[in-house]
């Protein structure tokens, strides 16, 4: 199995400590630096990288070198836009395609192991398309009518769905039942410790523009935020009869709901930005609101007031993997990158994962 080998033993490289002179020696004060900013602390980023607080201790500290992986997570859990792969990328040449060695002796792994997919690796995102297009159906269903909660089991792959499954739904031409809908700008955001403020600077980044805007404006009056947006995005020209295109409508993914009480010190910053959430995605031309959240936080949001009646009307559970959504999850990636799996390699992780196959299908 030599994608499994290739993979195993990139993991084991990772494990071994290595001399701080072959790190960057400014990658562990960036990302000691752009951890702070963020409000996290090393357990918080461990929780969401799913690697250990002692690992990320060690290359914060430079006892061990950053991998590409870890740095390409960390640069999207901490919005660095490349600066921490780009440091890893200079200091280790040999890893600069994020995989194998440039001479091209082994195949490149097609698994993401345990990090979440990202818009970029939808065309690896197999088992489950089931559930993208009942999620988009969802959203469909949901816009004008206030936040769509999806929840999900820790590990279950919210983040993966919504980034690797609806992003590019709503990119893709056709892919989302409104006319328009490639043209609407995503989101992504996280609470952090001030949510309100997360929200406005992530809407910066993705329209390039400053907004304008301070946390406590768009509190007192959320439609800013819509108005500021629309008068940022590029609009489509009229069509050849006068006509005008559809407007605008943003579209706000908020991943890692629970955030919102596990940073977020603040109530009054809670309820303000669920309050603020809740009126921009109800009325007309709304924006677009995805809240993933772990299902055992579904508790505290029932304490919000204004988060209570979404789970009456605007609840999405995403489901378990079905023996078969998880045999697709681990042969088709491998038959993209060309790979051929041992016989009987799949069974066994099934077994592994606690199912087993159908008959006639190992």
């Amino acid at each position: 199995m030599g994608d499994q080998q290739y993979q195993h033993a990139a993991a084991d490289r990772s494990d071994q400590p290595e001399s701080t002179a072959h790190i960057t020696p400014s990658f562990p004060a960036q990302l000691r630096r752009l951890r702070r900013e963020r409000g996290l602390s090393l357990a918080d980023l461990a929780r969401r990288t799913h690697y250990s607080k002692g690992y990320l201790s060690k290359i914060e500290t430079g006892v061990k070198r950053a991998t590409v992986d870890v740095a390409r997570q960390c640069d999207h859990i901490l919005g660095a836009e490349g600066e921490l792969l780009k440091l890893v990328r200079e200091a280790a040449p040999a890893e600069r395609a994020g995989g194998p060695a440039a001479d091209g002796t082994a195949p490149a792994c097609p698994y993401r192991g345990l990090a979440a997919f990202t818009p970029r690796d939808a065309a690896w995102f197999f088992g489950r398309e089931r559930a993208t297009a009942a999620l988009v159906e969802r959203v469909f269903q949901r816009v004008g009518g206030g936040p769509l909660l999806l929840v999900a089991p820790s590990g279950a792959g919210k983040s993966s769905l919504l980034n690797a499954g609806l992003v590019p739904a709503l990119r893709r031409p056709g892919g989302f039942p409104m006319p328009g809908a490639e043209r609407w700008p995503v989101v992504a955001v996280t609470p952090t410790a001030h949510p309100l403020d997360e929200l406005l600077e992530r809407t910066a980044k993705v329209l390039g523009s400053d907004l304008e805007l301070t946390a406590r404006q768009v509190a007192e009056r959320p439609e800013a935020l819509l108005e500021a947006v629309r008068a940022r995005s590029e609009g489509a020209p009229p069509g050849p009869d006068g006509r005008r295109p559809p407007p605008v409508l943003p579209v706000l993914l908020v991943d890692q709901f629970e955030e919102l009480f596990t940073l977020c010190s603040d109530e009054s910053e809670r309820r303000a930005f669920v309050r603020v959430l809740r009126s921009l995605s109800t009325g007309p031309d709304p924006a677009v609101v995805v809240l993933g959240v772990r299902a055992d936080f579904t508790g505290r949001c029932l304490e919000l007031p204004e988060l209570a009646p979404v789970f009456t009307d605007g609840l999405f559970v995403l489901l378990p993997m079905s023996v078969a959504e998880l045999r697709e999850s681990i042969t088709r990636p491998a038959e993209l990158a060309g790979v051929t799996l041992e016989p009987g390699l799949v069974p066994l992780l099934l077994r592994d994962a606690g199912l087993r196959d159908e008959p006639g299908t190992a």
